[in-house]
């Protein structure tokens, strides 16, 4: 049947080529709109610490305002307030300390009951789990953990240094922001 023609009402047909032409502008549009997606995600960080120091300039500075009209200068007025922020950040950590050891406490003499009621709970839904959990078993839990834990923990520190080190240059951007007055409006008005 290769040489016959095809059965009567039945064409032949070739699948026709689609050929679709994108403009160079077009490609070029959405590469810098792509670039711009990206550029915003890395400048993330950036972008809140700005905003969180031109709220905290906002905030201060009427406040210290008040203060320069007093006579005290504005550097001085907004250390003021740094230190006052700061008395307010150790008192609520002062108060919150002893409350958490205390729960800590609260915990450690109540872990035997927790430990008998846990054996009962396992007991009924499995009898070799009675007892609750021993010992041996857990610290084979905890030695077999102790590299991903230490990775947490190392985790956990890092984002706790990076939140230091953002807190503070949003303190000092913010310092330098109510510093000098309307020198956001003047910034804005340098670029549009």
């Amino acid at each position: 049947m290769d040489g016959m023609p095809p059965p009567e009402g039945r064409q032949s047909r070739r699948p026709e080529r689609v050929t679709v032409e994108i403009a160079s502008r077009t490609l070029l549009l959405l590469a810098a709109f792509a670039a711009l997606v990206w550029f915003s995600f890395q400048l993330s960080n950036l972008l809140l610490i700005l905003l969180f120091a031109v709220l905290l300039a906002t905030a201060i500075d009427e406040p210290v305002s008040w203060l320069e009209r007093r006579g005290i200068p504005r550097p001085f007025g907004i250390l003021a307030h740094y230190i006052v922020l700061f008395a307010l950040f150790v008192l609520v950590a002062l108060v919150l300390i002893p409350l958490i050891g205390s729960e800590i406490r609260l915990l450690r003499a109540e872990l035997p009951a927790y430990r008998v009621r846990l054996g009962q709970v396992l007991g009924g839904i499995n009898p070799d789990w009675a007892g609750g959990p021993s010992l041996d078993r857990v610290t084979n839990e905890i030695s077999g953990n102790i590299g991903q834990v230490a990775g947490r923990l190392t985790a956990l520190s890092l984002d706790v240094a990076r939140t230091l080190i953002y807190g503070f240059i949003t303190f000092v951007l913010a310092f330098f922001l109510a510093a000098e007055p309307n020198l956001l409006g003047r910034l804005a008005g340098r670029f549009v």
